[in-house]
């Protein structure tokens, strides 16, 4: 006979299918949680052990199913990955909710954790150890002599459940008194104990009316309408303390109760309720209203004895249905929930560890760890931080698909539940009080994170004005609660410790300033405020923020001062005209410095010393070692020193200089030296002394062979008997200086020599004299027989003798003449040169107009040279004349066209010519800025102290226009 065969089992097959659907789901959602908490080792982790069993697995394959059949395979775990990517990417993405176990749907009757036993629950309560306690406590209240007493008791000890499910449904079945149950919290106490009364005796008074009735007159109307006695049960009345700190903020409600206590008459009594670490707060009203506490009215609500607490645990038991082994459970109360710090003669076991460890074995989800016996009471290990882990592991929320914001919300609506100093419930709040107080999650957040505490009895939900507030369910868990807070919230973890550590340090080192917060510190802190626990030390806590606050801003301030002055001074060195003269004067002492050409140091010295600044000018001209630039730079320094009124130091430097100039061999350099010499003694008041060196001079001078060299210094020495001012020794020396300048043989040379010897004679009011020379003058430059360019410009220095010597027609017409050769050269360069000087003359001769003329032909012929390098002196000299045509926006646009020539020349020294002939136009427009910008353009040391110098002696004579005359003879 054949075997039958076996029969379908399709429940079987669909709990497989359901257990491994769950299976999966619950891998998928771990995975995705890895992702939402950014849980990344983890997550790398998991794709290393894929990648690892995949390539392991993979030979393994294909030698079980060969190279060909495995093919098929391979694809089959490649869709199943990817189906499992898009499950995670679904899962990431899913729209999650705070859903609460199972246990919490209905109500349970003896297991409340922390949360309190309220009146609905009169009948478990009386059979919970009370009943004693309740007695002693109605005997007390219902003596004709009490009117106002104190409950007390340790944190824990069940004062809310005792006032609620005892005292208030005990005094109602008696019938004599009514007794009010009121919780305080943050808000206003009067206007608390005004509105429970309202609603429990349904007085149906309008918030007006609240407001406007004092405590007697109320309580007198509230007598009324119960028509009995009415015991006021101050439920948590340290709140008060807690959140009305001041004395002035308590006023108002200890001058109500005072006036109570005053008026014997009135049929009301008060029971006030205390935790024992706050008790002492009751001492204010004691010494306001004159009473004594004793056994009358002091009533201490104590904790259970291990027989009570075994007992309790029993009909918790027997009430939830759970197997309870009294032995085991009396043998673990005594070793795990009896307070070491107590004498076991004196209840030393809290009611809500009694709540908490039943709390904890109701939730076990297995059978055999849902009971009260050593091998479940095992398994859950050690009683202490037991509500610890009972918390960690409910807000871990692990049941559910909870992603990481969700879970700080819901961490962040408890704290929001603590007062700041860490020892009590901040009070009650509504749900939008609430979403304001946390202004920064999301509003639904919070919504859903209220409803989960609610259902997981985290939270106790009351009426306040027909809302529902919510406040933590008991003060126990605060320690818990923080703890946890700093694994979700590890930041504000960080915050407290931080703080509580540097507090230490601070107040040790009797509040040095070394010990201060930083400004990372002090964000931190800042940034977790609400999350601060103060505790006994609150007062140093927060004038330890407060001084790190004021070193913090006082820092900012110093910075941003520093900030502020070095902005002011940037923009004071680069866009103000003393800024920018200041950085013209530094940059030229420092070039100064490591330049060793004595020309250039030379002008670097002229410059310091018509600007005024004698010892840096004194200070270079010792460093030259050219006495032919030496012994000039003396002069011009001692020059200077006469015009501050210092002849003295003045002639010490000359009698230097001329010792210095004696001792030059070459005849014009000497000549040269000696008329710098001459004119600084006239200029200090000394001319006898400067007659005597010009003869001196004009000896030195005769002997000079070449004719070019011997003009030059006749017509220095000429213009230095002009300074004189000794008319009759000056007429001695021009002639002598005309009789050597008639007997020059070169032409142009000659007519540079006359010109200036006219030029002294107009100064000396001989203008007849002048007259005769000027035309001796122009007989020798009609003579010249160079090309035209050589022929041009002593023209035009001879028109321009005339136009001193106040005959502007006859210079007009030399300058004609001049203007005629001036267009008979062929080298545009020197054409334009020529052009330019000769329209200069013509505004010297007052005749703008013409000059303006030639610029304009001058600047045409410049822009048609083909040879960039050569276009930037022209147009330098252009611009210069321009200014002078009082044109400066013409100026401007060609000095800046020079300016980007200039930068292309090659050879250096025509650059730096041409920078500092720029520099100098710039300076004349009193363009500061942009003469300096020149300047840095030299490649050069000579060529930054020449264009330096030649701006700060512009600005010099600019200050000082004697300067500019002298630099201009």
């Amino acid at each position: 006979m054949s075997d039958s065969p076996k029969s379908f089992d399709l429940n079987g097959i669909i709990e497989s299918l359901k257990k491994n659907t769950e299976t999966i789901t619950s891998f998928v959602r771990m995975v995705a949680g890895w992702i939402r908490d950014e849980k990344w080792p983890d997550l790398i982790s998991f794709v290393l052990a894929v990648v690892i069993l995949g390539y392991l697995g993979r030979a393994a394959i294909i030698k079980f199913f060969g190279e060909q059949d495995s093919q098929w395979f391979f694809w089959v775990v490649l869709v199943v990955v990817i189906l499992f990517i898009v499950a995670v990417v679904v899962a990431v993405f899913e729209k999650s909710s705070l859903v609460s176990s199972k246990e919490n749907s209905g109500e349970r009757t003896a297991i409340k954790g922390l949360q309190s036993f309220g009146s609905g629950d009169v009948e478990i309560f009386s059979r919970l150890e009370r009943n004693q306690d309740l007695r002693s406590c109605l005997s007390l209240l219902e003596d004709d002599n009490f009117r106002l007493g104190i409950l007390w008791g340790e944190s824990g000890c069940g004062k809310t459940s005792f006032l609620q499910a005892g005292l208030i449904p005990e005094l109602t079945k008696r019938g004599q008194m009514q007794g009010i149950y009121i919780q305080f919290s943050d808000k206003e106490p009067l206007i608390t104990v005004k509105k429970a009364l309202n609603k429990t005796l349904k007085l149906a008074l309008s918030n007006e009316e609240l407001e406007q009735l004092d405590l007697l007159s109320f309580l007198r109307k509230a007598i009324e309408v119960s028509q009995k006695p009415l015991i006021l049960l101050f439920d948590q009345f340290e709140q008060f303390f807690v959140h009305y700190q001041s004395a002035e903020a308590r006023q108002p409600f200890v001058k109500a109760l005072k006036d109570w206590y005053d008026d014997e008459e009135i049929a009301v009594k008060i029971l006030m309720s205390f935790r024992f670490d706050l008790f002492y707060q009751q001492y204010e009203i004691q010494k306001v209203l004159d009473y004594s506490l004793d056994s009358r009215n002091n009533i201490k609500l104590k904790k259970f004895s291990v027989e009570q607490a075994t007992k309790v645990l029993a009909v918790i038991a027997e009430t939830e249905n759970i197997e309870f082994d009294r032995q085991a459970i009396q043998s673990f109360v005594e070793q795990e929930l009896v307070d070491q710090s107590k004498d076991k003669s004196d209840e030393p076991i809290s009611p809500v560890d009694l709540q908490i460890l039943s709390l904890v074995i109701g939730k076990q989800g297995s059978s055999e760890n849902r009971k009260f016996e050593k091998a479940a009471l095992n398994k859950i290990g050690r009683f202490e931080g037991l509500l610890y882990q009972y918390l960690e592991e409910r807000l871990s929320f692990r049941e559910q698909s909870v992603n990481k914001t969700q879970k700080e919300a819901v961490i962040n609506v408890l704290l929001a539940l603590i007062d700041a100093n860490g020892l009590t419930r901040a009070g009650a709040f509504s749900v939008a009080q609430l979403q304001e107080k946390l202004n920064t999650i999301n509003p639904k957040d919070v919504r859903d994170s209220l409803h989960w505490l609610e259902q997981e009895r985290l939270i106790t939900p009351l009426t306040q004005d027909e809302e529902t507030v919510y406040q933590l369910a008991h003060e126990r868990m605060i320690p818990a609660v923080m703890k946890l807070s700093g694994k979700i919230l590890p930041k504000a973890y960080q915050a407290n410790e931080l703080l509580n550590k540097q507090v230490k340090f601070w107040m040790e080192s009797n509040y040095n300033s070394r010990y201060l917060l930083g400004w990372r510190e002090l964000w931190l802190i800042k940034r977790q405020q609400a999350y601060l626990l103060w505790g006994d030390k609150q007062s140093q806590k927060q004038k330890l923020i407060q001084k790190s606050q004021e070193r913090l801003f006082l820092f900012v301030g110093v910075i941003g001062l520093i900030f502020l002055l070095g902005v002011g001074t940037w923009g004071g060195l680069n866009h103000t005209e003393a800024g920018q003269l200041w950085q013209i004067r530094r940059d030229l002492a420092t070039w100064t410095e490591q330049v060793n050409d004595p020309k250039s140091q030379a002008q670097a010295m002229t410059a310091f010393a018509k600007d005024g600044n004698l010892p840096q000018a004194l200070n270079i001209a010792n460093q030259i070692q050219n006495d032919y630039y030496k012994a000039p730079a003396l002069s011009a320094i001692a020059e200077a020193y006469g015009k501050l009124n210092q002849p003295e130091e003045g002639a010490k430097l000359l009698k230097q200089a001329l010792n210095i100039a004696n001792q030059i061999k070459n005849d014009y350099d000497k000549a040269k030296a000696l008329r710098a010499i001459t004119e600084a003694y006239g200029k200090l008041n000394q001319p006898e002394e400067g007659a005597k060196l010009l003869k001196q001079a004009l000896d030195s001078a005769n002997q000079i062979q070449y004719d070019e060299f011997k003009a030059s210094a006749l017509s220095a020495i000429a213009e230095a008997i002009g300074e004189l001012k000794q008319p009759e020794e000056g007429a001695k020396l021009l002639k002598q200086a005309l009789d050597s300048a008639n007997q020059i043989k070169d032409d142009k040379s000659k007519v540079y020599a006359l010109n200036a010897i006219a030029e002294v004679y107009g100064k000396l009011n001989q203008p007849e004299e002048a007259a005769k020379l000027l035309t001796q003058a122009l007989d020798s430059a009609n003579q010249i027989q160079d090309d035209t360019y050589n022929k041009a410009y002593p023209l035009r220095a001879i028109a321009e003798a005339y136009g001193k010597l106040n005959q502007p027609e006859e210079g007009a017409k030399l300058l004609t003449q001049a203007l005629d050769s001036a267009n008979q050269i062929q080298d545009n360069y020197f054409k334009a040169y020529a052009l330019s000087a000769i329209a200069e003359a013509y505004t010297k001769l007052k005749q703008p107009e013409e000059g303006d003329k030639l610029l304009t032909q001058a600047l045409k012929i410049t822009n048609n040279i083909k040879d960039d390098d050569s276009k930037a002196m022209p147009l330098s000299k252009i611009a210069a004349v321009y200014t002078k045509l009082n044109k400066p926006e013409d100026a401007k646009k060609l000095l800046s066209q020079a300016f980007d020539l200039a930068g292309k020349i090659g050879d250096t020294n025509q650059k730096a010519e041409a920078l500092v002939s720029i520099a100098q136009a710039q300076a004349n427009l009193k363009n500061w800025g942009e003469a300096l910008t020149v300047t840095k353009e030299c490649s050069t040391d000579p060529c930054h102290v020449e264009s330096l110098a030649a701006v700060l002696t512009i600005h010099a004579e600019q200050q000082h226009p004697e300067l500019k005359e002298d630099q201009e003879n």
